[in-house]
């Protein structure tokens, strides 16, 4: 299964990322992917900035890179 999550700020992304070891990095357009390492499923996130339509914007742009299955949209006022 690939699960992305979309992250609203970086403090958010990298606090979650140092979960993993060796994340990959994929660059693509105005946004950054990591691709997290973990033995069932496929895990990727994305920080998006503030805001619904920064969101929309970059969920665009995630859902044409990669093919996810579940998608969940994190942030810590939200």
């Amino acid at each position: 299964m690939n699960i992305g999550i979309i992250f609203a700020m970086d403090i958010e992304k990298d606090a979650f990322i140092t979960l993993f070891d060796k994340p990959t990095i994929i660059n693509k357009g105005p946004i950054t992917v990591y691709e997290l390492p973990h033995d069932k499923h496929h895990i990727y996130a994305v920080k998006s900035g503030v805001g619904k339509v920064n969101a929309a914007y970059v969920a665009g742009y995630f859902f044409e890179l990669v093919n996810i299955d579940v998608c969940l949209n994190t942030g810590i006022s939200g």
